[in-house]
């Protein structure tokens, strides 16, 4: 299990060709952008009936990619100034993605189950992304580079959407908040207004 906050910082982009720009970008700026990687993601968030882990300011992730499953167990904290810092822990659990999915009481250090008990939990809407992965350094800094082709799925109802995330992996977060206020202020990037779980939340709420 791997626990703690994660920082990244986060960016909207038009099309999927927008988001091509900021590898580049960059480099421009001294990162050394590895080799790129892809991988096709399902996310599942899950609630109760009653949306007891949203009331909390908790949610529920269950994410299936290629032929790994993993459920994750975020805090709903505000991005401030395009940043988010979320607790977040997570757990490899063992579900091949197709029906219904059961993981024991003390999955990742029983922090559901205190949330929820025995209620059941359901889907509250599906997030399919197409991500482009890149390691990037910087100094003493490292951080994971990914561009996505997001798609919410509601109800039969969906929207399409494009995101770009830089996370902090290791070091100091100061080189991650010179490189955006640069992307900002030289390279015309706009952060994204809201994260994925609150874009899919919208459309869980609006249909």
């Amino acid at each position: 299990m791997s626990n703690g906050i994660e920082i990244e910082l986060k960016f909207a982009a038009k099309s999927a060709t927008d988001l091509l720009r900021l590898p580049q970008n960059m480099k421009t700026l001294g990162w050394d952008v590895g080799d790129s990687s892809d991988v096709v993601m399902n996310d599942y968030y899950l609630d109760t009936p009653d949306l007891d882990l949203l009331q909390s300011g908790w949610a529920i992730r269950l994410r299936r990619a290629g032929e790994q499953s993993k459920i994750t167990l975020k805090s709903l904290a505000p991005c401030e100034d395009g940043v988010a810092r979320r607790e977040e822990y997570e757990e490899n659990i063992d579900w091949d993605g197709s029906g219904s999915v059961a993981f024991p009481e003390d999955v990742v250090d029983g922090r559901i189950n205190d949330l929820v008990g025995e209620k059941t939990l359901w889907l509250l809407f599906q997030v399919e992304q197409s991500r482009t992965q890149y390691v990037s350094t910087l100094n003493s800094c490292t951080a994971e580079l990914s561009l996505d082709a997001v798609r919410w799925i509601y109800n039969n109802r969906s929207m399409n959407g494009y995101t770009a995330e830089i996370e902090l992996v290791d070091g100091s977060e100061k080189d991650l908040l010179e490189t955006q206020a640069s992307l900002l202020k030289d390279f015309d990037w706009k952060l994204s207004s809201q994260s994925k779980f609150e874009v899919g939340l919208d459309l869980y709420n609006h249909f």
